[in-house]
């Protein structure tokens, strides 16, 4: 499958490929890739089922590790930096456990390669019942999904997947190949031996998404790791702190 992305930069500088979480778009990256660009050259890229990137109904961490291959081959990428957040951050595990040999580092952010308890059904469900066809503007969608999500942040973010149709609004990502691939996207992935690649994990001080019982579990499974916690963060950490996370992110990629 080919991804659709962004690039940042200059090709001939140390390459960076950036993955969002469930729900994201490459979109949600671009002030980061673009303080990054700097000295890196930053792909952001939209995974499948998500953003501009191809529909499909076979959506594992297997095969959206096997499209970021596909990536780096298409481009003639190697000795890269991967940076995956929550979702973005177990295709990132999955990637290292099954292509170690494009890797320099491997960044982490707020997840773990454990099963979740689903937490997003509210989500599938607005998205479902919602006829967003019928919203002549943003606010109405947002009024609209208001009556499933009281936070303004979350929809704010959530309703970056609408764009606007012939009739009212349509959404970028496939929520029924999502949805339907939920017990996988939120299950554990399996890590078969110790991962050697420089790994750096940061969690959110005010998240739970990494406990004590899994920061042992990380450092068994990636020797060569160090975990990082960003303060006054929660899950979205990139964006609650994102001067902190940057910090962090530079501080073990370098400049």
């Amino acid at each position: 499958m080919k991804l659709a992305f962004k690039h940042y930069g200059n090709s001939a500088n140390p390459t960076i490929i950036i993955m969002h979480g469930l729900f994201g778009m490459l979109d949600n990256w671009q002030i980061h890739a673009n303080k990054l660009s700097d000295n890196f050259s930053v792909y952001s890229v939209d995974l499948r089922n998500h953003g501009r990137s191809p529909h499909s109904q076979e959506m594992n961490y297997e095969v959206m590790a096997s499209d970021i291959e596909t990536f780096c081959k298409e481009h003639s990428l190697d000795n890269i930096i991967l940076l995956g957040h929550s979702m973005g951050g177990k295709v990132a595990m999955q990637f290292a456990a099954n292509y170690p040999q494009f890797l320099s580092k491997l960044v982490v952010a707020d997840i773990a390669p454990k099963a979740y308890k689903p937490g997003h059904q509210v989500y599938f469900d607005a998205f479902n019942q919602i006829d967003f066809s019928s919203c002549e503007t943003r606010k109405d969608a947002d009024d609209a999904f208001a009556k499933f999500e009281s936070n303004m942040g979350i929809r704010m973010f959530l309703l970056k997947n609408l764009e606007k149709a012939e009739r009212g609004y349509e959404l970028k990502c496939n929520v029924t190949a999502i949805e339907k691939a939920y017990p996988i996207i939120s299950g554990k992935i399996e890590i078969p031996y110790p991962i050697a690649v420089p790994t750096l994990f940061m969690k959110g001080e005010k998240s739970n998404y990494i406990n004590q019982e899994d920061e042992a579990e990380l450092l068994e499974k990636f020797p060569n790791s160090e975990i990082v916690t960003i303060p006054k963060a929660g899950h979205w950490l990139h964006a609650e702190n994102p001067e902190g996370f940057y910090s962090a992110l530079i501080d073990f990629i370098g400049e």
